[in-house]
């Protein structure tokens, strides 16, 4: 049971940060003229995916996928892209509960592990590049394949 004050805290940082640091670039690019510019939003893929007890969390991520792709749509005339990495389960992230729940997700997720934090760089990199110049609105699921799995 997630109170309305919590659950007005959770949406305010996993959604409000990301929407105050899209405005902010986003208005920067546009007003300074440049010939584009790249945002790149990072959710979780629990934006994706439910999760039990997690209803403001997941709404929230769910909620920068689409705000993502509309301000795409509405940037992409001045040239600016705005896409989001879909990151899965990540080394280094903070976890709930022990070892023992650590051992059963990685036994759930197809590759056996957790992303290294190398391998969402490197979608980062990719698309803040002039090689994917003509990709926006979309987002880069990097989550090992759990996003297949039924």
């Amino acid at each position: 049971e997630t109170d309305f004050a919590e659950w007005r805290r959770v949406i305010d940082v996993n959604l409000g940060g990301p929407f105050l640091a899209c405005r902010a670039a986003g208005q920067r690019m546009l007003a300074d003229g440049h010939p584009g510019g790249s945002i790149i939003n990072v959710a979780s893929v629990l934006g994706e995916r439910g999760l039990a007890n997690g209803a403001a969390y997941c709404s929230a991520q769910a909620g920068v996928l689409n705000l993502t792709r509309a301000l795409a749509l509405e940037w992409a005339r001045g040239g600016v892209r705005v896409n989001a990495i879909g990151a899965g389960w990540t080394e280094g992230m903070a976890m709930a509960g022990d070892d023992e729940s650590r051992a059963k997700l990685e036994r759930y997720l197809p590759y056996k592990r957790l992303a290294r934090p190398d391998e969402i760089a490197g979608i980062a990199v990719y698309l803040a590049s002039d090689v994917s110049a003509y990709l926006t609105g979309q987002v880069v699921w990097v989550e090992g394949g759990a996003l297949s799995h039924v």
